[in-house]
């Protein structure tokens, strides 16, 4: 099954995610804001949710590290919705943009479009 995680402190937007998405993905939020990278990579996540404003370190920092070994799809979740943050989430490799608050049928349609771009020529079959 395909693996979603949640990077996002905000319990309630979590747990509405979760339930809009259990159905289709295996999914799973982080639990240590601290080791945001290691969690993702320990769950073999298909595609990350990453929102901007987290403990400790931000997004863009995560980002910018899960980039050094990953080409993982990354869709951004946030309110900082002005332009520059949009313009530095795709430069630090995000491949897609949400603002809150937003759809979640829109927000699904939209990973399932990512996962089967960012899979369907590397010969590994999602389910999507």
């Amino acid at each position: 099954m395909t693996k979603i995680f949640i990077v996002e402190d905000d319990e309630i937007i979590v747990k509405a995610i979760k339930i809009a998405l259990e159905k289709e993905f295996q999914v799973r939020s982080v639990s240590n804001f601290r080791a945001v990278k290691q969690e993702i990579m320990e769950f073999e996540a298909d595609l990350v949710l990453m929102d901007i404003g987290l403990p400790f370190y931000s997004g863009f920092y995560w980002t910018n590290e899960l980039r050094k070994l990953s080409q993982i799809p990354i869709i951004f979740i946030s309110s900082a919705s002005d332009d520059m943050n949009q313009v530095t989430a795709m430069n630090q490799g995000a491949d897609d943009f949400v603002t809150k608050p937003f759809s979640l049928e829109i927000l699904s349609a939209k990973i399932k479009a990512l996962l089967h771009r960012s899979y369907s020529f590397s010969g590994r079959k999602m389910q999507v």
